[in-house]
């Protein structure tokens, strides 16, 4: 888990106040999304957060005056396990694919690296004596 602190504003900012939260707990969040609305004195802004994941707290209210380094929210990262799960689903599949030609191997030579890259493909019949007492 990430705790997501105020970083550094602008020079000779030390605080702002937090105008808008754009999101809450249990919300899913991209890197770089903007979380929240912050007033300075110098200008008013959107504050994006840098970690993707899941927000489990926030730490803040709209109105109140926040100081540099103050936890904000905190984010369970998107490279938890639980969000892990998904991908390997995929991963899984991939043997399956890579073991249809290995059962073709004794028929035909083993595919090149280009034919091994493309799941799925049969490599091109290959010409036996069988074959071509065959084709006469």
């Amino acid at each position: 888990m990430a705790t997501f602190k105020l970083p550094e504003l602008g020079e000779n900012i030390e605080t702002a106040e937090v105008t808008r939260l754009l999101v809450k707990p249990g919300d899913v969040i991209k890197a770089d999304q903007s979380v929240m609305e912050l007033d300075s004195e110098k200008a008013s802004f959107p504050l994006p957060c840098p970690t993707a994941g899941k927000i489990s707290k926030i730490h803040v209210k709209e109105g109140q005056t926040i100081k540099i380094g103050q936890p904000l929210l905190d984010v369970e990262e998107a490279g938890t396990p639980a969000s892990r799960e998904p991908e390997k689903s995929p991963k899984e599949k991939a043997p399956a694919a890579v073991s249809k030609p290995s059962r073709r191997e004794p028929q035909a030579p083993a595919p090149s690296s280009a034919e091994a890259d493309t799941p799925g493909q049969v490599p091109p019949p290959v010409a036996s004596p069988a074959n071509s007492a065959s084709t006469c």
